[in-house]
């Protein structure tokens, strides 16, 4: 009986610890939760649009998760890091200090055929720019950036749907202080 029970034992660890491991592995996104009512929120959306990739790569789509989105506070020329979550695309900074920003740019990885991915970068010619004001959600709306590899083109558009930035973030984190906020949209200055 004692082989039995240390024979399931030598089994049942390394198991357990590989089912330990790979729960790790799971990312979620989470928003910070707020300290104070100072405390300032950055939130937005971004889409990825490909197309005019060769078939075989299976990059054309719309992709909205695990997009690096690079922030900048230009009074400070600090730089943030943040990266898209969900089906929603959604991104946040939790606690900038107040001034002007700037989104500078994006990354994205798509699939590039045979098991391998190719890295996209996009970088505004001008920078878009966003004042964050503390005590409030700091809405940015939905970014979509639209790459076509024919054309070799890729470009931006900013500035719109804030209700439906606001209503993801509603349905993704309901019990969330941020949701009792008020929220402001802010206007992206060229």
């Amino acid at each position: 009986m004692k082989k039995t029970r240390c024979a399931f034992f030598v089994r049942a660890v390394p198991v357990a610890a590989l089912l330990a491991l790979l729960a790790g592995c799971v990312t979620s996104y989470s928003a910070t939760e707020p300290l104070s009512a100072t405390e300032a929120l950055v939130v937005g959306q971004v889409r990825l649009v490909a197309t005019g990739f060769p078939g075989a790569m299976g990059a054309n789509g719309v992709y909205a998760q695990e997009i690096l989105v690079t922030l900048r506070n230009l009074e400070t020329g600090r730089v943030y890091e943040v990266r898209s979550a969900g089906a929603a695309g959604l991104f946040s900074l939790a606690s900038p200090s107040p001034g002007r920003y700037a989104l500078l740019g994006f990354d994205a990885r798509l699939p590039a055929g045979w098991g391998t991915s190719q890295l996209l970068r996009y970088r505004p010619a001008r920078p878009i720019a966003f004042v964050v004001r503390e005590g409030v959600v700091n809405n940015l709306g939905l970014v979509v950036w639209h790459v076509d590899h024919a054309s070799g083109r890729d470009w931006e558009v900013a500035g719109y749907g804030y209700a439906n930035v606001r209503e993801s973030f509603r349905a993704q984190f309901a019990r969330s202080a941020w949701v009792r906020f008020r929220w402001e949209s802010r206007e992206i200055e060229r």
